[in-house]
């Protein structure tokens, strides 16, 4: 009889699967968490290698042991058969495509072995070795055998994430394949896993059991003789920043890993219901949950970019994909403006069930999402017009339809509330707004602020203020709209960006003890001139355009108490001067 398939031809050829050596891992953990593990061990042995006339340690094995509920000898036997999974009647399983256990670790490396045992029972053992195969031939995989003990944690009986219990699987990847396990040495891969496994499965290291219930994951450094060089727990590593413990390093001394530092948009779950058809042909609805966040105030300016927060938002910018609370991929593309430094403040997940697969067009290797994607005004009108007769354009529309407003809300709470970086210098922490009112303080000239200011307690000044903070950032709360109305009320001249419709640019408005210059965000002026002024390395230009406008409304504020008390004639002028401004704007390359 002749095979259709020649086994070890077929998984050289697997071994091209676009798996990474993280996701590769996560297979393995899936399987794991799906086997009710309470621990799971992430471990990485490096072993001394000659190397020209040098001894070098480089890393050889990566493994995951766990604690779950073990396999007997039927279920081994099949464990490592391609396709093969226990999962696939869960619908709800972290698992089920059969696919990840054995594809994912064969493109990592060229021999696999598996142990697993069930209540203190025996060892039992088997494994695939691609270059044997090849050499042989044969198209079955060793029969299971009986081992008297399990390699890498036989020495580790007290070692936390190690101890053997009554019941686990351990499965080793050896012979690593340089070309994709890209780290030399155990310590070098730590840190790279800590971060990625972190995200991927954050609903099962945080607190809250509501979705995904935690697991204690470690990740363990070891060198050849098995003696442990570091050990530490996979830690949240959230995008949206709401999730503890978490990742994030500390400033200056301040912890920040305790607590959420982002918000949750109007502190709502979005609900999507979505329809899709099962394999008996029957429609059903499944609800997808998007979440969005936006950082805390104090986060967005009180920590810039390239501190070590803001770089760790840097790493985890865009919308992120969970299935059955482990994510499957957290991406940028459409969704992200990749030049501004400011989208990093905003985050959003997808949850959706595994019974969307098909819909949301996830992948085999559970890496990718391929059917839900940013759609722009180049999205052909023929794909819109296909909605009605496929479920995923329908799903992908609907979900873009909550994505285009949710981004625009984040974008404008970030945009009216920005990180203050226009006219500081380092080592400078007085702003470009302070060193303008230094300066008019001097200056006697009557205004209509200063009338209108004569008339209004202080405290009806601060709330006031409060209530224009909390319309422009639904993130602060009364309290601490309250205390930065207090910071900056005696300003005589201040600076802001708003929201309005018309073609009108910048605005003049009373507040408090003086008088604001308002750009309108909605504006071409902002989208094309003065955003990009504002993503600038070089803080001069921002700072000389805020100049400028902040002097154009004082200059008003006076000229209006003898030329135009009922504010006609310069607001039409500033509504004509906006007209042209779009008109002309035109010629921008940019626009």
């Amino acid at each position: 009889m002749v095979n259709i398939v020649n086994a070890g031809m077929a998984l050289a050829a697997m071994r091209h699967a676009p798996y990474t050596t993280p996701s590769a891992l996560a297979e393995l953990i899936d399987n794991s968490i799906q086997a009710k593990a309470e621990n799971i061990t992430l471990i990485a042995k490096d072993e001394i290698q000659e190397v020209g006339k040098k001894a070098i340690s480089r890393l050889t094995q990566l493994a995951i042991y766990d604690d779950g509920h073990g396999m007997n000898a039927e279920t081994i036997e099949s464990a490592l058969s391609v396709g093969f999974s226990r999962n696939k009647d869960d619908p709800n399983g972290i698992g089920k495509f059969g696919f990840g256990m054995t594809v994912g670790s064969i493109s990592q490396c060229y021999r696999v072995e598996v142990y697993s045992w069930q209540k203190n029972g025996p060892i039992l053992f088997t494994y695939i070795d691609l270059d044997e195969l090849l050499d042989s031939g044969d198209q079955d995989l060793p029969e299971v055998s009986e081992v008297k003990e399990v390699p890498l944690i036989k020495k580790h009986s007290h070692a936390e994430g190690l101890i053997k219990r009554d019941s686990g699987t351990l499965v080793i990847l050896k012979k690593l394949d340089p070309t994709k396990v890209k780290y030399k040495t155990s310590k070098g891969i730590f840190n790279y896993l800590k971060m990625e496994l972190g995200r991927i499965y954050r609903h099962f290291l945080d607190d809250d059991d509501n979705y995904g219930r935690k697991r204690n994951i470690r990740v363990v450094s070891m060198i050849e003789d098995g003696s442990i060089i570091e050990s530490d727990d996979l830690i949240a590593n959230d995008p949206l920043y709401l999730l503890t413990p978490n990742s994030l390093p500390p400033v200056d001394g301040v912890q920040y890993k305790n607590e959420a530092t982002n918000i949750l948009l109007e502190d709502n779950v979005i609900e999507v219901p979505i329809e899709y058809t099962n394999e008996y042909a029957e429609t059903n609805t499944s609800i997808v949950e998007i979440r969005a966040t936006v950082a805390k105030p104090q986060i967005r300016s009180g920590l810039t970019g390239s501190s070590p927060v803001g770089k760790h938002y840097s790493q985890n910018q865009g919308v992120s994909f969970v299935r059955a609370a482990r994510e499957i991929e957290l991406r940028e593309a459409g969704w992200v403006n990749s030049y501004s430094p400011t989208e990093r403040w905003w985050g959003i997940s997808i949850r959706f069930e595994p019974c969307l697969d098909d819909i949301f067009g996830t992948t085999n290797d559970k890496q990718k999402v391929q059917n839900i994607f940013h759609l722009s005004n180049s999205t052909p009108k023929e794909y819109y017009e296909n909605a009605d007769d496929d479920e995923a354009i329908t799903a992908n529309i609907k979900i873009n339809n909550e994505l285009s407003v949710l981004i625009k809300k984040l974008r404008d709470i970030i945009k009216a509330n920005p990180v203050a970086r226009g006219g500081k210098k380092k080592g400078d922490l007085t702003s470009t707004e302070d060193k303008v009112n230094k300066e008019i303080t001097k200056d006697t000239t009557p205004t209509k602020s200063k009338e209108i200011a004569k008339t209004k307690t202080r405290e009806e000044k601060i709330e006031e203020f409060a209530k224009e903070l909390l319309l422009k950032d639904e993130t602060l709360n009364d309290e601490e709209a309250k205390a930065r109305a207090e910071e900056v009320i005696d300003r005589i001249v201040d600076f802001n960006l708003k929201d309005w419709p018309g073609s009108m640019f910048l605005e003049r408005q009373n507040i408090a003890n003086g008088v604001h210059a308002n750009i309108n965000i909605r504006s071409d002026f902002y989208k094309h001139f003065y955003e990009y002024l504002e993503n600038m390395d070089d803080g001069k230009p921002v700072e000389a355009m805020k100049i400028l406008l902040m002097a154009f409304v004082r200059t008003e504020d006076e000229m209006c108490l003898q030329y135009d008390p009922d504010d006609e004639i310069f607001e039409k002028f500033r509504e004509r001067w906006g007209y042209w401004i779009q008109q002309l704007m035109k010629i921008s390359n940019d626009v």
